[in-house]
């Protein structure tokens, strides 16, 4: 099976999954017109790598949004959710998150696990040579909020170290203008490589907004709430992501080489 089958092969999991899926180039650029408020009726047929709109989520008690995050380091998440946002935003069945690209962002070039850091963005000289391993990486989470806690002309949600994904898109498979592959992963105290990801996160109003506050930095922490990630619902599974159909799916494509 080629890349090419794969890349494809996921794009149309995605859609099954319930997503606005946009084919895109191997620089993150979008091939074709896309809307993150509507999708096409059919699954678009992607070669080089695949994303994922914010806002559109194909059964409508639902908006899509995702966490993009920057620094790893950064405490916003911790802030928002406490010390197991790990576990609680990836460590579902349901969970979708994967990473991105390698730190320090745009300073890294690699082939296999060899990876060279380089001094400036124009790649001329390297200033050190590491393993993949060894290096931070981005992270992508994707959560669903119940459509009724977004009103009005909500948008993404930018700042240096998280951008809230919702009026564009996410680049969630594919190789990565590094030289590395996106991938997904589910965290079991590490990150775990996954085949199949789920739709994500159910999270509530008010949790979504937290992150919105402490992302704009309009908002501190107040009491965290307990209680763990909600599953989707029953009539989601039946009505959106048939499992028979999305094991059949499955068969389709494997890790990227």
């Amino acid at each position: 099976m080629t890349n090419t089958d794969k890349v494809a092969g996921f794009a149309t999991y995605l859609y099954e999954q319930g997503f606005n899926v946009v084919c895109v180039s191997g620089d993150k650029k979008p091939l074709g017109s896309w809307d993150a408020s509507k999708r096409s009726d059919k699954p678009p047929r992607c070669k080089e790598a695949v994303a994922i709109t914010g806002n559109f989520f194909a059964d409508e008690q639902y908006k899509v949004a995702i966490f993009d995050i920057d620094n790893p380091q950064t405490k916003i998440m911790e802030e928002a959710f406490g010390p197991d946002w790990r576990k609680y935003l990836c460590g579902q069945p349901w969970s979708f998150c994967v990473l991105t690209g390698p730190r320090p962002k745009h300073l890294v070039e690699c082939e296999g696990e060899d990876c060279a850091i380089f001094e400036d963005k124009e790649h001329t000289k390297a200033v050190k040579h590491v393993k993949l391993s060894e290096l931070e990486r981005g992270l992508a989470v994707v959560v669903r909020i119940p459509s009724k806690c977004i009103k009005g002309d909500f948008g993404t949600v930018r700042n240096p170290e998280v951008e809230i994904i919702y009026s564009n898109y996410q680049v969630v498979y594919g190789r990565h203008p590094s030289g590395v592959c996106y991938q997904p992963v589910r965290w079991e105290d590490g990150w775990v490589p996954v085949d199949a990801p789920g739709a994500g996160v159910v999270l509530s109003c008010e949790e979504f907004f937290r992150v919105v506050s402490l992302v704009k930095g309009t908002d501190k922490k107040g009491e965290e709430e307990e209680g763990r990630a909600a599953e989707p619902p029953k009539a989601w599974d039946r009505d959106v992501a048939k499992p028979e159909g999305l094991l059949s799916l499955l068969k389709q494509w494997g890790p990227l080489t």
